[in-house]
């Protein structure tokens, strides 16, 4: 009897994947990493799956509201961009995308100044079609960051490291 079951457990499982339903679903997913703060200030990747939008467009519009504060993604993360923030922009060009937000943008922590750069240049470059991320706010590109005026390059990669403020 334990032999027949697994045969049919396992023949529903093969069936379950022939199925033209399921596997349409399954293609309309699409998972992202977005990089959240941890309660201990450190930036962590969290994979999320969300229903494929109509194009990268939308798609990058949608992972980068889930930078935002109130995101709800997880109790023990949270997202490094203001609440309140709009996103003004989305250029891409020569694999260079230029996100502009609005001046909400500006009300973060200083000592979060890393972090919020780290989390977006990392969320963003997940994508073959980006890579490297400019960030403007107010329509004016950012050469450091408002605050604590921490010095921003021009085209930034995923070269620029993570979690680099636990470093003295």
């Amino acid at each position: 009897i334990l032999v027949a079951v697994g045969v049919i457990v396992f023949k529903d499982f093969n069936s379950l994947n022939e199925n033209p339903t399921i596997k349409e679903e399954q293609d309309d997913l699409v998972r992202r990493k977005v990089y959240l703060l941890s309660n201990d200030g450190m930036v962590v990747p969290v994979t999320i799956s969300f229903e494929k939008k109509q194009g990268l467009a939308d798609e990058l519009y949608y992972v980068i509201t889930l930078l935002k504060e109130d995101n709800n993604l997880n109790k023990n993360l949270k997202g490094v961009i203001n609440k309140d923030t709009s996103i003004t922009e989305l250029i891409i060009q020569d694999k260079v995308l230029t996100v502009g937000f609005s001046k909400e943008f500006t009300n973060y922590k200083q000592k979060d100044e890393l972090r919020i750069v780290e989390a977006i240049v990392w969320t963003l470059s997940q994508y073959d079609e980006i890579k490297a991320v400019n960030i403007k706010v107010d329509g004016k590109l950012l050469t450091k960051m408002p605050l604590g005026k921490t010095p921003l390059p021009r085209d930034m990669t995923k070269d620029i490291g993570i979690n680099n403020h636990i470093f003295p």
